[in-house]
């Protein structure tokens, strides 16, 4: 979906709850959520293992996963100039 962070896309369209994923990865689900918001930018080795689950390309999801969280801080720094 369009505007929506990669990883919460990969997990919806496999039909995973946050709290699914967040149990597989070893991280606390608002972690999780906080990723696929932008408010806290996807860390690489993360990515890497989320990649691994979903077998995806890892270079592409870190990419576009950096893309959401540029777009996200952009429109913040618009909101408040």
């Amino acid at each position: 979906m369009e505007g929506e962070h990669p990883v919460r896309s990969l997990r919806i369209n496999r039909r995973m709850t946050q709290f699914q994923l967040s149990k597989i990865l070893k991280i606390n689900q608002a972690t999780l959520s906080a990723f696929e918001t932008g408010a806290v930018h996807l860390p690489k080795h993360v990515a890497e293992e989320i990649a691994k689950i979903f077998k995806t390309n890892k270079e592409k999801l870190i990419k576009e996963s950096d893309d959401f969280y540029s777009r996200k801080k952009e429109k913040l720094m618009q909101k408040y100039r």
